[in-house]
This record gives C-alpha cells, sequence and structure tokens, in this order.
C-alpha cells in the first residue's frame, strides 16, 4: 500500500506516517520545505528513517497529477495548511489559498488521472462556530473565522466531488488535539511549557486571554487512528473526530498546575490584549457516528493526555 501525506512536517503528518509505516505503507511526504525535515528531531523518528519526502511550495494540479502517476498511491491525506485561527484574521488571503486551493487541487488530480484512490480531507470543529449543544454530521456550520470558513469550504468541495463524481472522498472534521509534536503558538503548548519552567524554579507568569472558553481536547494519535480507519471504510462518509467531552480553558489550566503540585492561582495573569473578537466560547462534540460505524473512540480523556505531555516536558531535560 502507498499513502501521500501533504503535510507530512506537520503534527498530524508525523504521527500519521509512523502510524502506516507500522502497518507496511509506503509513505510518500510532500513538504513545503525539505530543510524541515534536516533536523535533528526529526532524525530519530521512524517517518524520517522509512519515507520519501518531496518539496513542494505551491503544487498544481499537474505536479500533484505527475506525482499520482509516478507513485499509484491508494489513499491520499490532505494534512497541511495554515491551522492559526488568529493568524487568519491577519492574513485571510494567506489562510484561503492555503486551506481551500490544495484541497480543490488534489480533488482535480484525483478525477482527471481516473485513478481510484481514496482521499482524506481534514477538516475543523472551527466550521460549527459557537455550539449550544454538541454538534454532530448534520449540524450547519456557522464559522466565525477566516480559518473556520476555508475549513468550511474544503469540507463542500470534498462533498461535491464524492457526490458528484464518484470520488472517494471523506472529511473529518476534528477537535483540537495535541501531542509532543505541537507548535509553540497553540495554547496548550504555552500553558505546560510555562508550567513546567515555574515547577523547576523559574520566576514567570502564564499569561492567558479567556480562560472561559471550551473545548474538546483529544489526543493527537488517537485521532490520526480515526483518519486512517476513515480511509480503510468501504463507502466514503464524513464523521466528526473528538472525545464527546469539553472542558473550559481554565480548568485546563488548573489540571496541569494540579499535576505538578502548583496553584495556578499564583502563576496566572490574565492579559486583555489577548482576547479575539469573534473568538468561539463553546465547542461542543457528539463522536457518536465514528463510534458506531467504524468502532472508534477515544482512548485518552483530557487528564491522561496532559499527564503524557508533562511527563514528556520534563523528560527532555
Amino acid at each position: 500500500m502507498v499513502a501521500i501525506i501533504f503535510g507530512i512536517t506537520g503534527q498530524d503528518g508525523r504521527i500519521l506516517a509512523g502510524q502506516l509505516i507500522t502497518k507496511g505503507y509506503t509513505i510518500i511526504g510532500i513538504t513545503r520545505s525539505l530543510s524541515n525535515i534536516n533536523q535533528e528531531n526529526f532524525k530519530g523518528n521512524l517517518f524520517y528513517r522509512k519515507a520519501k519526502f518531496l518539496e513542494f511550495n505551491s503544487p498544481t494540479v499537474h505536479d500533484i497529477i505527475d506525482i499520482i502517476n509516478l507513485y499509484n498511491p491508494n489513499e491520499i491525506y490532505n494534512l497541511t495548511g495554515q491551522t492559526s485561527v488568529a493568524i487568519s484574521f491577519v492574513n485571510p488571503l494567506l489562510t484561503y489559498e492555503s486551506n481551500i486551493n490544495l484541497t480543490l487541487y488534489i480533488l482535480e488530480a484525483i478525477r482527471l488521472t481516473g485513478k481510484y484512490i481514496k482521499y482524506f480531507n481534514s477538516c475543523s470543529s472551527d466550521c460549527f462556530g459557537n455550539c449550544i449543544k454538541p454538534a454532530n454530521e448534520k449540524t450547519p456550520f456557522n464559522p466565525v473565522s477566516p480559518y473556520g470558513l476555508s475549513k468550511s469550504i474544503s469540507f463542500n468541495y470534498v462533498k461535491f466531488y464524492r457526490e458528484h463524481h464518484g470520488l472517494f472522498a471523506v472529511s473529518g472534521i476534528l477537535s483540537n488535539h495535541d501531542s509532543e509534536f505541537r507548535k509553540q503558538d497553540f495554547v496548550t503548548k504555552k500553558i505546560i511549557d510555562t508550567a513546567v519552567l515555574i515547577k523547576r524554579g523559574n520566576n514567570i507568569k502564564l499569561k492567558l486571554g479567556d480562560t472561559s472558553i471550551k473545548r474538546d481536547w483529544g489526543y493527537a494519535y488517537d485521532y490520526c487512528e480515526a483518519v486512517h480507519l476513515m480511509n480503510l471504510a468501504t463507502k466514503p462518509k464524513d464523521y466528526i473526530i473528538a472525545t464527546g467531552n469539553s472542558i473550559s480553558l481554565l480548568d485546563y489550566v488548573e489540571k496541569v498546575f494540579s499535576f505538578l503540585d502548583l496553584k495556578y492561582e499564583e502563576h496566572l495573569f490574565i492579559d486583555k490584549s489577548f482576547f479575539r473578537n469573534n473568538e468561539i466560547q463553546n465547542t461542543y462534540l457528539d463522536p457518536r457516528s465514528i463510534k458506531n460505524d467504524l468502532g472508534w473512540e477515544a482512548k485518552h480523556n483530557t487528564s491522561k493526555i496532559i499527564e503524557i505531555l508533562i511527563n514528556q516536558k520534563l523528560s527532555l531535560n
């Protein structure tokens, strides 16, 4: 089996590649820059040793057709794109180009080659906007950011090509999810890194914005298993990938500091400059459909994820 992964150097790309390699897949990884690969923290990873990497900053439809014809993939995973909500407000054009165009190019390339390829597209719970009750696969989208809007459009492209061109094309609507590969600009990474520094004696404050927001935080390794299952299914179908449990950012902070035997009240500073207009206040998700159809459910709750991430951070030094 051959799988092409767009965005292989990102959190989900790295994890999925490793999981697929252990299952015997040949992995072709697409990255914007090969310099992303040539780093010491990548060289010990299974995917670094086993995958073949191709550099494409902005692949065209013809580039993707050439890649498909050369490697004859069974599956394609689109896990790349601009994922920061904050950046999407500052640079919406970059966000739209990154999250919409590539989706269309891959779908059109698959259609034009006429090959049977299973395609997975990574979407986001931000497509729903604010949730009063748990959203399911039939809940209308109501994005409140350029990022959420871009993911909503890519979702509809996938749906169109599946229904009108007969492609095996699916979108996973993923909630927030973390691992040791999470980038520094994500709030959960910031919370854990700051708490560990405080535990080690650093006299610093954890500066956050609105801590009342609620999110469904999952574990990236669990979610990548769901992503693969969606492409193994007999029939193409979109699914929500989530834990089904949401907690506030303040509760997340409390869990992190409590695990380190710290009192968050002594170290947390609410910085009003971090507050965002149109911030999603509540994310509630219903993942029962993927459990009923494919037998998947999240293995790790928030407390366990925090324990894993803190222990990994502590082990680095």
